[in-house]
C-alpha cells in the first residue's frame, strides 16, 4: 500500500467516525428535543376566582369556585388545593380582599405557611366611608408530586368575591 492510499484510507476512517459522531449529537438532540415537548405538555396552569362573597372559618383552606384557567386540572374547586401532578418548581400567588374586617390569608404548602398577607377593611381618619385594601403574595416552590398548595385564613373572614384570587403555574417540571 502506498503511503498515498494510506492517507486516504486514514482520512476515509476519519469521515466514518465523523459520521458517527454526528449521528450521535442528531439523536441527543432529537431525544432532548421530545423532552422539552413532555415538558411543554405536562405544564400546568389555573386561575381561579370566587364567584360571590364568602365567610371562611379559620384554618380551611378558602375554595375557589370559578374557574377561569385550569390547564392540567390541578387545581380542585372541591378543597380549595392546588395538587402538584409532577415534581418541579412552581409559581403561586394569592390576592385576598375583606368584605367587613381586616383579616389575614397566607398560602400554605403542606404543614408550612409560604407566604402571609393581612388585607385591611375600615376607615381613614379624615373619612366617613369605608373601604377595602386587599393584599397580595406570590411563592416560588419546588414541590414534590401529590404536593399540596392552598389559601388558607388565620381566624374567620369575609372575603370580597370580586377582587380575590388565586393563580399557579408549572416554572420548570422536574
Amino acid at each position: 500500500m502506498s503511503l498515498m492510499e494510506a492517507e486516504q484510507r486514514a482520512l476515509q476512517d476519519d469521515n466514518d467516525e465523523l459520521r458517527k459522531d454526528l449521528a450521535d449529537i442528531i439523536h441527543n438532540q432529537t431525544l432532548s428535543n421530545q423532552l422539552q415537548h413532555e415538558k411543554a405538555l405536562n405544564h400546568v396552569s389555573f386561575h381561579v376566582q370566587l364567584s360571590r362573597d364568602v365567610t371562611v372559618f379559620s384554618s380551611r383552606p378558602l375554595v375557589f369556585d370559578r374557574i377561569v384557567n385550569n390547564k392540567g386540572s390541578a387545581y380542585s374547586t372541591y378543597t380549595g388545593r392546588f395538587t402538584a401532578p409532577l415534581s418541579g418548581t412552581y409559581f403561586f400567588a394569592a390576592t385576598c380582599a375583606p368584605t367587613n374586617s381586616t383579616l389575614t390569608c397566607y398560602i400554605q404548602a403542606a404543614v408550612t405557611r409560604v407566604c402571609v398577607m393581612r388585607a385591611h377593611y375600615g376607615r381613614l381618619s379624615s373619612d366617613s366611608i369605608y373601604h377595602q385594601w386587599g393584599a397580595t403574595c406570590h411563592a416560588s416552590l419546588h414541590l414534590t408530586r401529590g404536593a399540596e398548595v392552598w389559601v388558607g385564613v388565620e381566624t374567620t373572614a369575609s372575603f370580597n368575591g370580586s377582587y380575590t384570587s388565586f393563580s399557579g403555574f408549572s416554572v420548570d417540571l422536574d
